[in-house]
């Protein structure tokens, strides 16, 4: 006797789900550490624009160099507003999948469980089938040695 639990099938359909699902928040979370590493690129490159800036006012500036300087900043401050709201839509399509993976996760879980309890159910009957077996054994000992 075997045992065979009859939803294994479907337990390996919940497993690769599981597994495609980790392997989704694992790319999400790659593409917002990559937008994470880029926004503080940003910073740094307005920071460093910004001591420029100060420095070359020191030394004296034309209008006209003022005024492309105040345009570099406003594009390089619209391109981290923009960087900052696809984080903001990256974290969230992050937390969308952690709830997916989750789900999955808790239906494999589930599954396994009821697999982990048959399979108790299982040998528990085995236990039943071999303890009868050795009782029939027991009781066909003694009658025949009630013939000798």
């Amino acid at each position: 006797m075997r045992f065979r639990f009859r939803l294994e099938s479907i337990l390996r359909l919940r497993e690769k789900e599981e597994e495609d699902a980790r392997l989704e928040l694992v790319r999400v979370r790659s593409e917002l550490q990559k937008l994470e590493d880029e926004l503080r690129m940003l910073e740094n490159e307005i920071e460093g624009v910004e001591r420029d800036f100060e420095d070359r006012m020191r030394e004296g500036m034309s209008g006209s160099e003022i005024r492309e300087w105040e345009s570099y900043m406003k594009m390089l401050k619209a391109r981290r507003m923009k960087k900052i709201e696809e984080i903001d839509r990256k974290r969230e399509e992050e937390r969308e999948k952690l709830s997916v993976y989750l789900e999955r996760r808790k239906e494999r879980m589930a599954l396994e469980k009821l697999k982990e309890k048959r399979f108790r159910e299982f040998l528990g009957e085995i236990d039943r089938m071999e303890r009868r077996m050795l009782d029939e054994v027991a009781e066909r000992k003694h009658w025949w040695s009630g013939f000798e």
